[in-house]
């Protein structure tokens, strides 16, 4: 049986700085979640973002989506936003050309932002695998 509330979408930016290189991706609509790891995630992002061993800093905004700045926020700096800081595990190109996949190790982090974080986007995708569920049967 489908809710109205199976429809509803959570929205989320991230925005990202490398701070080994410096480089910054001030745009969220470059930056997606692919997958999530026990301790970390992969990430989908333009090719040359990262390489293994750059460490990473994200900023995490939770209910916005396309986010845009002109400058890498300081921590905490966007209200309702989180910090992660992560580095780079393995690399692989991605289908989508321009960009490719990053694994990142979790290491600085807020544990209860990240599971509920988690847990909405997790939702989220389980809502979207019910309504498949049903349209094949």
């Amino acid at each position: 049986m489908l809710n109205a509330s199976d429809f509803e979408n959570f929205e989320y930016s991230m925005l990202m700085k490398n701070t080994t290189t410096q480089t910054e991706i001030h745009d969220s609509n470059k930056i997606r979640i692919s997958e999530f790891k026990e301790n970390g995630m992969v990430l989908q992002l333009p090719s040359g973002a990262c390489s293994s061993g750059h460490m990473l800093l994200f900023e995490v905004l939770p209910d916005k989506r396309g986010y845009k700045v002109h400058q890498f926020p300081k921590p905490g700096e966007l209200k309702g936003s989180f910090s992660i800081t992560c580095k780079v595990t393995e690399t692989e190109q991605a289908k989508k050309a321009g960009f490719a996949l990053f694994t990142v190790e979790l290491l600085q982090y807020s544990v209860n932002d990240w599971k509920s974080f988690q847990q909405k986007f997790l939702a989220l995708q389980n809502n979207v695998n019910k309504i498949f569920k049903i349209i094949k049967e």
